[in-house]
């Protein structure tokens, strides 16, 4: 019996962290589809991205990686339930750290 909730556990991390890891890659797809749409439009509207709105753009691709590293580093000696509210608290970083970028800086910054 303690084996098979050990197994149930493990496998309810295991489609926990899926979905959360999932969360993560699409922050990291919509980061690097932002760095395409922006230089898509810069192109047509300027000369190109300027070099601050490079950096904010980079800055939205590796946020999430690092986020999901950090959360991953720090949970491999702690529980499953600890691991996965790492990943969780990791990913509310990465939205914070979106929506920030998406509010406070202006579309103007990232055209030259």
């Amino acid at each position: 019996m303690a084996s098979e909730t050990s197994t149930v556990k493990k496998v309810s991390f295991l489609i926990a962290a899926v979905a959360l890891a999932g969360l993560y890659v699409f922050a990291v797809a919509q980061a690097i589809g932002n760095w395409f749409g922006m230089k898509q439009i810069a192109e047509t509207l300027s000369d190109g991205l300027s070099g601050e709105g490079m950096v904010w753009l980079v800055v939205g691709i590796i946020v999430p990686v690092l986020a999901f590293v950090i959360a991953w580093l720090i949970g491999r000696r702690h529980t499953i339930p600890v691991k996965l509210l790492l990943l969780l608290l990791g990913i509310g970083v990465v939205a914070i750290m979106q929506l920030n970028i998406m509010h406070l800086v202006p579309t103007t910054t990232y055209l030259s």
